[in-house]
């Protein structure tokens, strides 16, 4: 694999899902859920492309933002 992206831990797009649903004020709404950090996919991935998430909106809006990181992620092996 090759590449960049932005990875969430699904605990953190649920507590996300829980908040858009329950909040007033934000019906129809569309926020980006991510960790707003693209990590590489390899030891050498080639140029960074894409963007990370844009997750200021579900910051403020929300009082979202995540809190598992990679490196938190137990082992699942």
């Amino acid at each position: 694999l090759e590449g960049w992206k932005d990875f969430v831990h699904v605990d953190d797009v649920v507590e996300a899902y829980l908040l858009a649903g329950t909040r007033k004020g934000v019906e129809g709404h569309r926020f980006q859920i991510g960790s707003g950090t693209l990590r590489a996919l390899s030891k050498s991935p080639g140029p960074r492309r894409g963007h990370p998430a844009e997750i200021a909106e579900a910051k403020s809006l929300l009082g979202w933002k995540p809190k598992i990181t990679l490196e938190q992620e137990p082992d699942a092996g």
